[in-house]
């Protein structure tokens, strides 16, 4: 049997830098740990100022911060490369009818990003209402969802999306048959339904089939599919919930990453940040080289050891990328 971590265990310990999950196609199942300084700036010729770059499971987007231009590349028979056409580039295309954004996410067949002004817009596969516009049909350029209020963040899930708005409140749309809108109800939306118990949220992430945040209190709660120990509740017990759960053992959580079956979240302590992840662990992204299950926090890497292979990337909050 792989190895699966069903609660929380510490990567490691350090003392500045961040964390950012990567995952890079739906079976690959990465998560990588990227520690401080600046973002490469260099990840391809057509696009050399990218430095926010979102994976998702057959297409990448990037955001260049300084024009707010987000160029997407990859398979694009969905829409999901937004710039109007339905056909796969080797090379980053212009997302079409989106004005300066602040941040972006590419999911399973679509992808989001939130405009300076906090509107969202998604593009690509709409079947499972992930687009949130009230149909299931796809859309080859960025669309405005409707019912939200100003926007900080977007997730974009498997078939799914959640929105951090300003407020700190969070929204979610799409396919819901596991639970992984955090409404209660295990039916899809296709438009933005509130998640009730949150508290003020921080961060947000959505992996293949569920949904986590991090609160100002530092508490991490988790909803959706949880069968391979990805939410981290109830001692590391194998479950699902259609409505947030708490993540047992975590306390001073700054952020959260999502990866296809699993989850990390950043913890800060009094002189330190520490990593630690819960869910499925198959191809080692919880850094685990044995096959036994661990329901205990456990440390399994020092972050400092990842500087040696890892790109830099800035100091702000984990995004929800895979």
């Amino acid at each position: 049997m792989a190895a699966m971590g069903l609660s929380p265990r510490r990567l490691s310990s350090l003392t500045g830098g961040s964390l950012s999950s990567l995952q890079g196609v739906l079976g690959s199942l990465v998560l990588c740990v990227l520690v401080g300084g600046q973002p490469d700036n260099s990840s391809t010729p057509s696009f050399p100022d990218a430095n926010t770059i979102s994976f998702g499971a057959e297409h990448s987007c990037a955001l260049e911060h300084a024009t707010g231009a987000v160029r997407c590349w990859g398979s694009g028979d969905q829409g999901q490369l937004g710039d109007g056409r339905s056909t796969t580039s080797l090379v980053p295309v212009r997302v079409e009818n989106l004005k300066v954004a602040v941040a972006v996410s590419a999911g399973g067949l679509h992808s989001c990003a939130v405009e300076a002004s906090g509107v969202v817009k998604c593009w690509g596969r709409g079947e499972d209402g992930q687009l949130g516009h009230g149909g299931r049909s796809q859309r080859s350029e960025a669309r405005p969802v409707p019912y939200l209020g100003l926007a900080a963040n977007v997730s974009a899930g498997g078939s799914h999306t959640c929105v951090l708005e300003r407020s700190g409140s969070v929204k979610c749309f799409g396919w819901g048959e596991f639970g992984q809108l955090g409404d209660g109800k295990t039916l899809d939306s296709l438009y933005p339904v509130p998640i009730l118990g949150l508290g003020e949220v921080v961060s947000l992430c959505t992996g293949g089939l569920h949904s986590c945040v991090a609160n100002r209190l530092g508490e991490v709660k988790c909803w959706g599919w949880g069968d391979l120990g990805q939410l981290g509740s109830n001692n590391g017990t194998e479950m699902s919930s259609p409505m947030p759960m708490p993540v047992d053992g975590i306390e001073g959580a700054v952020s959260v990453a999502c990866g296809y079956q699993h989850t990390c979240a950043l913890i800060r302590n009094e002189t330190s940040l520490e990593a630690n992840c819960f869910g499925r662990a198959l191809d080692n992204q919880l850094q685990r080289h044995d096959e036994v299950w661990e329901k205990s926090v456990r440390r399994v890497m020092r972050l400092d050891e990842v500087l040696a292979w890892s790109a830099p990337m800035p100091t702000s909050p984990m995004r929800s990328v895979w």
